[in-house]
């Protein structure tokens, strides 16, 4: 499995913190989509609002809980393109280890038919680049 050639870090918020002191499930899922938003954003080189693109499922295996604290590191990498669709996956990671993996498939959309497109060949490029691919 090719390694993460990109990651993004930040700080554990208070607001990320649910009743059991810990960080809360929801708070990962929010993680992960900075990730892919930055991600997107430095490879692909579209700003957020021209990416068409929707997420079509999203899968996550929780390890361990992270603690108000910690700085939570994500590191981000594609896997083997579709025709429409972009598989990505993800590592929420503390100095503690890897507290959760995940993956996210995202579907290149065409908001004028409401139906899935190719994925644009700018992107295509930029992450198979990116990628070593």
């Amino acid at each position: 499995m090719p390694e993460f050639n990109y990651e993004i870090q930040f700080d554990v918020q208070f607001r990320d913190l649910d009743s059991m002191g810990h960080v809360n499930n929801a708070a990962y899922a929010s993680y992960i989509e900075q990730a892919r938003i930055q991600y997107l954003q430095d490879i692909v080189g579209d700003e957020l609002g021209e990416l068409t693109a929707v997420i079509a499922t999203l899968d996550m295996e929780f390890e361990r809980p992270i603690e108000y604290g910690e700085t939570v590191t994500v590191p981000v990498r594609a896997g083997t393109l579709g025709t429409t669709s972009v598989p990505i996956e993800y590592e929420i990671r503390t100095e503690n280890g890897c507290a959760a993996t995940a993956e996210t498939l995202l579907v290149a959309y065409s908001r004028s038919d409401e139906e899935p497109r190719r994925i644009p060949d700018e992107w295509r490029k930029a992450i198979r680049a990116h990628e070593n691919r």
